[in-house]
């Protein structure tokens, strides 16, 4: 959801788990009177689930949509450069296309990726 339209709703938080440097807009909340005037709560991003998620967003993106090199990943690479390098990683080596293939879990494919930024670093 766009964040106007999340503002102008009568949903009160907002929670969300990771940064968009290219279409995010969570930084405006405050900058005119009207974000000043609802009661609205944000939180986020979230320590280490971050880095996950936008790895296999990345992922996605370079092994389906063939962005390897776009103004989205320049800007999400300004946030997080080692998740979007370890998402191109991820689709280089076509890790998560096999995991899917096997039919591996949500679970277990979030737990293998965090184990694998765990030993880079």
């Amino acid at each position: 959801m766009c964040f106007g339209a999340w503002y102008m709703s009568s949903v009160k938080s907002l929670h969300f788990v990771a940064r968009d440097a290219y279409a995010g807009s969570t930084n405006l909340r405050g900058k005119t009177w009207y974000l000043q005037w609802k009661n609205r709560q944000i939180e986020g991003p979230v320590p280490g689930l971050e880095k996950i998620v936008l790895a296999m967003h990345v992922e996605f993106d370079v092994r389906v949509r063939k962005r390897a090199d776009d103004v989205v990943l320049e800007r999400w690479k300004e946030v997080l450069p080692e998740a979007v390098e370890f998402g191109k990683a991820l689709a280089e080596a076509g890790t998560l296309e096999g995991l899917a293939k096997k039919g591996t879990g949500v679970d277990i494919v979030i737990n293998r990726i965090e184990d694998m930024l765990s030993s880079k670093n």
